[in-house]
Protein backbone atom coordinates (compact mmCIF):
# COMPACT_ATOMS: atom_id res chain seq x y z
CA UNK A 1 0.00 0.00 0.00
CA UNK A 2 1.41 3.42 -0.90
CA UNK A 3 1.69 6.49 1.28
CA UNK A 4 -1.70 8.21 1.21
CA UNK A 5 -0.71 11.14 3.45
CA UNK A 6 -2.37 9.94 6.68
CA UNK A 7 -0.43 9.05 9.76
CA UNK A 8 -1.77 6.33 12.00
CA UNK A 9 -1.66 5.73 15.72
CA UNK A 10 -1.89 2.14 16.84
CA UNK A 11 -4.18 1.60 19.80
CA UNK A 12 -4.76 -1.94 20.92
CA UNK A 13 -7.49 -3.50 18.85
CA UNK A 14 -7.83 -0.62 16.34
CA UNK A 15 -5.89 1.82 14.19
CA UNK A 16 -6.97 5.44 14.25
CA UNK A 17 -5.88 8.33 11.97
CA UNK A 18 -3.86 11.10 13.72
CA UNK A 19 -6.76 13.55 13.43
CA UNK A 20 -8.49 11.49 16.11
CA UNK A 21 -5.56 11.70 18.58
CA UNK A 22 -6.93 14.85 20.14
CA UNK A 23 -10.44 13.41 20.41
CA UNK A 24 -9.11 10.25 22.07
CA UNK A 25 -6.96 12.31 24.46
CA UNK A 26 -9.96 14.45 25.46
CA UNK A 27 -12.23 11.43 25.95
CA UNK A 28 -9.53 9.67 28.00
CA UNK A 29 -9.08 12.77 30.15
CA UNK A 30 -12.84 13.10 30.72
CA UNK A 31 -13.09 9.42 31.70
CA UNK A 32 -10.21 9.91 34.15
CA UNK A 33 -11.77 13.05 35.68
CA UNK A 34 -15.19 11.41 36.01
CA UNK A 35 -13.66 8.31 37.58
CA UNK A 36 -11.73 10.39 40.11
CA UNK A 37 -14.85 12.49 40.79
CA UNK A 38 -16.81 9.41 41.76
CA UNK A 39 -14.33 8.61 44.54
CA UNK A 40 -13.71 12.20 45.70
CA UNK A 41 -15.63 13.13 48.84
CA UNK A 42 -14.64 16.48 50.40
CA UNK A 43 -15.07 17.00 54.11
CA UNK A 44 -17.23 20.14 54.23
CA UNK A 45 -17.67 20.10 57.99
CA UNK A 46 -15.92 22.93 59.83
CA UNK A 47 -13.80 21.47 62.63
CA UNK A 48 -15.38 22.20 66.01
CA UNK A 49 -12.17 23.62 67.49
CA UNK A 50 -12.28 26.57 65.02
CA UNK A 51 -15.24 28.18 66.75
CA UNK A 52 -13.95 27.40 70.25
CA UNK A 53 -10.36 28.51 69.84
CA UNK A 54 -9.94 31.69 67.77
CA UNK A 55 -6.48 32.81 66.64
CA UNK A 56 -4.24 34.78 69.00
CA UNK A 57 -4.88 38.10 67.21
CA UNK A 58 -8.66 37.63 67.42
CA UNK A 59 -10.58 40.81 68.15
CA UNK A 60 -14.22 41.45 68.92
CA UNK A 61 -17.12 39.70 70.59
CA UNK A 62 -20.22 37.83 69.50
CA UNK A 63 -23.78 39.12 69.59
CA UNK A 64 -26.84 36.97 68.94
CA UNK A 65 -28.98 38.25 66.08
CA UNK A 66 -31.83 36.24 64.61
CA UNK A 67 -30.53 33.09 66.32
CA UNK A 68 -26.99 33.52 64.90
CA UNK A 69 -23.75 34.38 66.65
CA UNK A 70 -22.37 37.36 64.72
CA UNK A 71 -18.88 38.65 65.50
CA UNK A 72 -18.54 42.40 65.88
CA UNK A 73 -15.90 44.82 67.07
CA UNK A 74 -16.21 48.40 68.29
CA UNK A 75 -13.46 50.95 68.72
CA UNK A 76 -13.36 54.71 69.24
CA UNK A 77 -15.81 57.40 70.31
CA UNK A 78 -17.90 59.85 68.36
CA UNK A 79 -20.14 59.52 65.33
CA UNK A 80 -21.28 55.98 64.52
CA UNK A 81 -19.68 54.42 61.45
CA UNK A 82 -20.52 50.84 60.47
CA UNK A 83 -17.97 49.09 58.25
CA UNK A 84 -19.17 46.14 56.13
CA UNK A 85 -16.48 44.04 54.48
CA UNK A 86 -16.62 42.62 50.94
CA UNK A 87 -16.94 39.08 49.70
CA UNK A 88 -14.97 36.46 51.59
CA UNK A 89 -13.71 39.15 53.97
CA UNK A 90 -13.74 39.68 57.71
CA UNK A 91 -13.34 42.36 60.38
CA UNK A 92 -9.58 42.21 59.89
CA UNK A 93 -9.94 43.70 56.37
CA UNK A 94 -10.61 47.05 58.02
CA UNK A 95 -7.77 46.94 60.61
CA UNK A 96 -5.42 49.28 58.69
CA UNK A 97 -7.85 52.20 59.14
CA UNK A 98 -8.95 51.56 62.74
CA UNK A 99 -6.36 53.85 64.32
CA UNK A 100 -7.10 56.70 61.91
CA UNK A 101 -10.91 56.66 62.04
CA UNK A 102 -11.36 55.68 65.69
CA UNK A 103 -9.93 59.06 66.77
CA UNK A 104 -13.12 60.81 65.61
CA UNK A 105 -15.69 58.01 65.19
CA UNK A 106 -17.09 55.02 67.00
CA UNK A 107 -16.39 52.27 64.51
CA UNK A 108 -18.53 49.16 64.50
CA UNK A 109 -17.33 46.34 62.28
CA UNK A 110 -18.93 42.93 61.74
CA UNK A 111 -18.15 39.60 60.16
CA UNK A 112 -21.11 39.11 57.82
CA UNK A 113 -23.09 35.86 58.26
CA UNK A 114 -21.02 32.83 57.25
CA UNK A 115 -17.76 34.78 57.00
CA UNK A 116 -14.95 35.33 59.47
CA UNK A 117 -16.17 34.04 62.83
CA UNK A 118 -19.91 34.54 62.28
CA UNK A 119 -22.46 31.76 61.89
CA UNK A 120 -24.79 31.25 58.94
CA UNK A 121 -28.08 29.42 58.52
CA UNK A 122 -30.51 29.20 55.61
CA UNK A 123 -30.72 32.15 53.22
CA UNK A 124 -29.36 34.72 55.66
CA UNK A 125 -26.25 35.12 53.48
CA UNK A 126 -28.27 36.87 50.75
CA UNK A 127 -28.21 40.65 50.31
CA UNK A 128 -31.68 40.87 51.87
CA UNK A 129 -30.66 38.58 54.76
CA UNK A 130 -27.44 40.50 55.42
CA UNK A 131 -29.36 43.81 55.42
CA UNK A 132 -31.80 42.39 58.00
CA UNK A 133 -28.88 41.32 60.23
CA UNK A 134 -27.30 44.79 59.92
CA UNK A 135 -30.58 46.48 60.88
CA UNK A 136 -30.90 44.21 63.94
CA UNK A 137 -27.26 44.94 64.90
CA UNK A 138 -27.82 48.71 64.65
CA UNK A 139 -30.86 48.45 66.93
CA UNK A 140 -29.32 46.04 69.45
CA UNK A 141 -26.10 48.05 69.82
CA UNK A 142 -27.99 51.36 69.98
CA UNK A 143 -26.24 52.95 67.01
CA UNK A 144 -27.68 56.29 65.81
CA UNK A 145 -27.20 58.49 62.74
CA UNK A 146 -24.99 55.76 61.32
CA UNK A 147 -22.78 56.15 58.28
CA UNK A 148 -22.70 52.74 56.61
CA UNK A 149 -19.58 51.96 54.58
CA UNK A 150 -20.04 49.00 52.24
CA UNK A 151 -17.08 47.53 50.39
CA UNK A 152 -17.52 45.33 47.29
CA UNK A 153 -20.48 42.96 47.84
CA UNK A 154 -21.47 44.99 50.89
CA UNK A 155 -22.10 47.96 48.60
CA UNK A 156 -25.23 46.08 47.51
CA UNK A 157 -26.12 45.43 51.16
CA UNK A 158 -25.77 49.16 51.88
CA UNK A 159 -28.06 49.93 48.93
CA UNK A 160 -30.62 47.44 50.24
CA UNK A 161 -30.53 49.28 53.59
CA UNK A 162 -31.12 52.55 51.70
CA UNK A 163 -34.10 51.01 49.86
CA UNK A 164 -35.45 49.80 53.22
CA UNK A 165 -35.15 53.42 54.44
CA UNK A 166 -33.60 52.33 57.73
CA UNK A 167 -34.31 55.28 60.06
CA UNK A 168 -31.14 55.09 62.16
CA UNK A 169 -28.85 55.35 59.10
CA UNK A 170 -27.78 58.85 58.11
CA UNK A 171 -25.58 58.18 55.08
CA UNK A 172 -24.00 55.54 52.87
CA UNK A 173 -20.50 55.23 51.43
CA UNK A 174 -19.91 52.62 48.73
CA UNK A 175 -16.28 51.56 48.25
CA UNK A 176 -15.72 49.71 44.96
CA UNK A 177 -19.29 48.34 45.03
CA UNK A 178 -20.04 45.10 43.26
Amino acid sequence: MGNIGLKYVIIPIMTIPVGFELVIAIISFLILVLTLGIFYSPNLEIPKHYSKKPPMHYIGSHIELNGLKIRYYQIGKGKDVLLLHGSMGSIEDWEPIFSLLSKKCRLTVIDRPGLGFSEVKGTISTIKGNAMIVEKLINKLGLNNVTVVGHSYSGAIALKLAINNTKKIKSYVLVAPA
